[in-house]
């Protein structure tokens, strides 16, 4: 019922959430530590698993066969951040910017809730649960994991204040807390439920162990509801932990690697070892060569990370590792290659782990139909 094997998966799959609740530790510990740890994060996790996408992709020969409309097209989505700037530019004012930051900002958390959503589809595949099963586990991690970013969202004093809008009342505050950790204490409730009969399809001893309470379906959903609910009800109200924070990126920086670290983790983890199954011989060229094992993968990965990297430290968003801020300026070409870079990455993953569009998934994942 496991994707890989049950250490590994614990390891790489359920374990990036471990590591994510292990910084705000090492923050609060010392928050001088919060810059460095944020470019080591940006450095080897987060630049890293934009080149898991390309790995498979774009130096795949065979899926440039199959795939070819869709490698030429994906990077359109590049004109959304240059159609930003350029409106700011025309107007001389930051809105049209402001604007196209929050819509980034809700695409970004779609796309790592619907990574969530992959791996619990996966789960529910192997152990081939019901249909109704497999919707209670969707809407429950639907449910456990928007009402906590829509809590962050509507109360943080950071949020309502770019959004122009007075802080609320602390009695109020209080009850929007209850009614929404009350809600997601319900969806985490509803992980663990079960509906309809497993697939007839599966041996008995593989149904016999979907009617445990914690399959890995159910165990996964709960640790994707659990660890934000803790993100956004218990860290996310004391941001910003970085004292020197002039901005709303340099106020969230903790969140930012928290949220994400466990989708960057996870998501090297399915890669990998998708990849390590299928490029195995020289028909697929580049991607054979740079997937033949992991220090090959990983340094190739750590090059492309670099210069994401590098385009980070020159928007001036960020602090130096020493925790200096640099002399603030809107910069857009930065601005474009670093959205571009994160929207490209975004569409592009949404198409390819499609069963429908990939068929070879089913075949390297070890899905059932």
């Amino acid at each position: 019922m496991y994707i890989v094997s049950k250490r590994f998966d614990l390891t790489f799959i359920f374990g990036g959430a471990t590591a994510s609740l292990a910084v705000p530790f090492l923050v609060m510990w010392n928050p001088g530590l919060l810059p460095i740890l944020f470019w080591i994060w940006l450095l080897v996790f987060d630049g890293t698993h934009l080149w898991a996408a390309y790995s498979r992709t774009y130096i795949d020969r065979q899926f440039w066969r199959t795939n070819k409309p869709l490698l030429i097209a994906s990077p359109l989505v590049f004109l959304l951040p240059l159609s930003a700037v350029v409106l700011q530019q025309l107007s001389g004012s930051m809105k049209p910017i402001e604007i196209f930051l929050v819509f980034a900002q809700g695409w970004a958390y779609y796309h790592l809730v619907r990574q969530h959503y992959g791996f619990v589809s996966l789960y529910d595949r192997k152990a081939g649960s019901s249909r109704e099963t497999h919707l209670l586990h969707k809407w429950a991690l639907y449910s456990g994991l928007w009402i906590p970013y829509l809590y962050f969202i509507a109360t943080h004093p950071i949020n309502r204040n770019v959004a122009g809008l007075p802080p609320l009342e602390q009695s109020f505050h209080q009850a929007v807390t209850v009614a929404a950790i009350f809600l997601s204490a319900i969806a985490f409730i509803l992980s663990f439920m079960k509906a309809g009969k497993n697939s007839n399809q599966e041996p008995a001893a593989v149904t016999q162990a979907t009617n445990s309470l914690f399959t890995p379906a159910s165990s996964f959903t709960g640790t994707c509801i659990l660890l934000y609910s803790l993100i956004f009800y218990g860290i996310a109200p004391r941001e910003p932990f970085w004292a020197g924070a002039h901005s709303v990126v340099q106020s969230f920086m903790l969140l930012a690697i928290m949220m994400t670290l466990f989708h960057n983790i996870q998501y090297h983890a399915i890669v990998w070892h998708y990849n390590r199954k299928k490029y195995r011989d020289e028909s697929y060229g580049w991607a054979q060569r740079l997937n033949r094992n992991f220090p090959v993968y990983g340094t190739v990965a750590l090059i492309f990370s670099s210069l994401y990297v590098a385009t980070a430290w020159s928007s001036t968003e960020y602090p130096s590792l020493t925790g200096r801020l640099l002399t603030p300026a809107f910069i857009p070409a930065a601005f474009c290659i670093w959205w571009g870079v994160l929207f490209h990455h975004y569409y592009l993953d949404q198409k390819i782990w499609r069963f429908s569009r990939t068929p070879d998934l089913k075949q390297q994942l070890g899905m059932v139909a």
